[in-house]
């Protein structure tokens, strides 16, 4: 704004107002009202400074002036309605990413061992056997006299023993 306001000295470059407006607009249009005007009332009201205490012409003055109070108008109207437009979109994909990526996991893992389950395996056996040529191999664990602990010290223990397995298992088997 200074520049701009030391450059306006010369009535003969008029338009380098706009191209300094047009750019502090387009950064402050990502800002959130009314932060967005704090951060434009400063250069704006600098600029208008800068060309009173250099200028020499009041019809360009005035004239400079009107057209920062235009842009600071369109700064308040176009960011704010970018803004909320722009920011409710960005939380939305945020929301339903998250989201999906939460139901992926639900719907591909145990939700006691956090191992994947059956739905997984069946989805992705014919991605890693059928397009790759390297050695594949499935790997089948059973957990010996199981059922004897369900039945003689409850499921929650039956539980306590799946989290066990599955715990040493994520540790040792990619």
């Amino acid at each position: 704004s200074l520049l701009s306001g030391l450059d306006q000295s010369h009535i003969s470059n008029i338009s380098s107002i706009f191209i300094a407006n047009l750019l502090i607009c387009g950064g402050v249009f990502m800002i959130k009202f009314p932060k967005n005007l704090f951060t434009y009332i400063i250069p704006c009201f600098s600029y208008i400074g800068t060309f009173i205490y250099f200028g020499f012409e009041t019809h360009v003055l005035y004239s400079n002036v009107i057209n920062c109070l235009i842009f600071l108008l369109a700064v308040i109207i176009i960011s704010t309605t970018m803004y909320n437009y722009q920011y409710d979109g960005i939380v939305r994909n945020i929301i339903l990413d998250q989201t999906n990526n939460q139901l992926n996991y639900i719907s591909s893992h145990d939700p006691l061992t956090g191992l994947l389950n059956r739905r997984y395996f069946m989805e992705h056996i014919e991605k890693i056997q059928g397009g790759s040529k390297e050695p594949s191999a499935v790997i089948l664990v059973d957990v010996d006299f199981f059922k004897i602990v369900n039945d003689r010290y409850g499921h929650p223990a039956g539980d306590m023993v799946l989290k066990e397995v599955s715990s040493v298992l994520k540790k040792y088997i990619k």
